[in-house]
């Protein structure tokens, strides 16, 4: 494989890759420069690859790493409970996380941007607010000019419109 296959690889699994070390580091905004770090290294290393083995399994070997370096640099002592939760997540990943899964992770991160797109000007407010900027019910609601428990039902109710465009999409497709 070339580097440019590779790489192009390890972004179309970067759902999953981000999702892996998100599960490390517990901080999304950690976890997206884990996986930018590693696109550094693969990109740097991708000679090392052996065409006949598991690229996902490769790349997310480098993920981890990139992630294990951002918590030593963030000087987290790392206890066994912490090193308990890591190899269960590594076994997890090993048996659920291949091919199919990226390729249906992909689909369905389509289909879910579409259904966010059709979404009304006040539904893609919130669920942005939320999920994008990480903003608090309270803030979206000042922002809004909502109750806060007004926000909250709002966002469930958001959430169950787009939970089911995607799987009437996925059945679809």
């Amino acid at each position: 494989m070339t580097q440019e296959e590779i790489l192009r690889e390890a972004m179309r699994a970067q759902n999953v890759l981000t999702s892996y070390a998100f599960a490390i580091l517990r901080d999304w905004s950690l976890a997206q420069d884990a996986f930018q770090e590693a696109l550094i290294a693969v990109a740097k290393k991708w000679e090392t690859f052996d065409p006949g083995g598991n690229l996902v399994g490769w790349l997310r070997g480098i993920v981890r790493l990139e992630a294990l370096q951002i918590v030593r640099s963030r000087k987290r002592v790392v206890c066994v409970g912490d090193e308990e939760m890591l190899e269960l997540i590594e076994r997890q990943f090993e048996a659920h996380v291949n091919e199919k899964t990226v390729s249906d992770m992909e689909a369905r991160a389509g289909v879910l941007h579409d259904c966010v797109r059709a979404l009304d000007r006040r539904g893609r407010r919130l669920m942005l607010g939320f999920y994008r900027d990480s903003s608090s019910c309270r803030a979206l609601g000042q922002s809004l000019r909502m109750r806060e428990a007004a926000v909250r039902l709002a966002l469930f109710r958001v959430r169950e419109r787009l939970r089911k465009c995607v799987e009437e999409k996925m059945a679809v497709s």
